[in-house]
């Protein structure tokens, strides 16, 4: 809530918890939080909360003072995402594939969590991010064919592989010439301004929910160095305007498990 506030000396004042004010010489700011907006149902900000990311959550719901963030994947964190699980070759695994130049692969198992809200507990569905490939200069059968022969159970009826929405029809084709019956996944997202911005925020709730439920791990095992899926997440930025900054080393990783956990979780 914004109005103006006259006769006033210019000053600022943040609190950090619900209600904070930001006044200075002509404008008073007034941070609300919804739970106090009587013409809200509490069914929809129950809806919204479960849809939130932690962060954006307590910006838009609680209506906390946030410091400005740059990173798109803001909610990661080193000590909290990275676990000591491995993933169970006995299982099968869903597959982020981002083709290019430099093709990113991705490999994530379900698994089942205990997710809290409201004092309510349900069991539902996470990923474990379990391994990763960066095959470079080769063409998309031969991705599939690395894909299939790491050592991770690609069921022809379970598993899913999840691509971007420009995927060509020479691509689907060679994919299917080493996973015949495997169900291909485009999320397409048409009438947004930047395609990828649901996709962002899916990644973001998904490792830190409103009620601080994480349904995103990584592997301790994966690799941590330049072209790796840490550091994409640790390095993939917005530029001051707010879109993310495109960088072919760190984009295709963090493309990958979009696509993959925008479908599954």
């Amino acid at each position: 809530m914004q109005g103006v506030f006259d006769g006033q000396p210019d000053r600022v004042e943040r609190e950090l918890g619900r209600g904070a004010i930001v006044v200075s010489a002509n404008r008073l700011t007034v941070f609300g939080s919804s739970y106090d907006n009587h013409y809200l149902p509490p069914e929809v900000i129950e809806q919204f909360r479960r849809s939130a990311p932690g962060k954006a959550a307590r910006k838009y719901l609680d209506g906390r003072w946030m410091a400005p963030e740059n990173l798109v994947y803001y909610e990661f964190d080193f000590g909290r995402h990275i676990v000591a699980d491995v993933g169970d070759r006995g299982r099968h695994v869903h597959i982020g594939l981002d083709i290019g130049d430099q093709s990113a692969v991705v490999f994530a198992q379900e698994r089942k969590i205990d997710c809290k809200s409201r004092g309510l507990t349900a069991h539902e569905t996470g990923l474990l991010v379990v391994d990763e490939l960066t095959p470079v200069q080769v063409g998309t059968e031969e991705v599939c064919r690395q894909i299939r022969d790491r050592g991770w159970i690609v069921h022809p009826e379970r598993s899913t592989i999840c691509v971007a929405p420009t995927i060509r029809r020479e691509e689907i084709a060679a994919i299917r010439n080493v996973f015949p019956t495997i169900s291909i996944i485009r999320k397409t997202r048409k009438g947004h301004a930047d395609a990828t911005e649901p996709g962002h925020t899916a990644v973001n709730r998904a490792l830190r929910d409103a009620d601080d439920n994480v349904r995103l791990v990584f592997s301790r095992l994966l690799e941590r160095g330049d072209g790796s899926l840490i550091r994409s997440m640790l390095g993939f930025r917005r530029r001051p305007g707010g879109l993310p900054i495109r960088d072919d080393r760190l984009d295709h990783k963090a493309d990958a498990l979009r696509y993959v956990v925008h479908h599954h979780l």
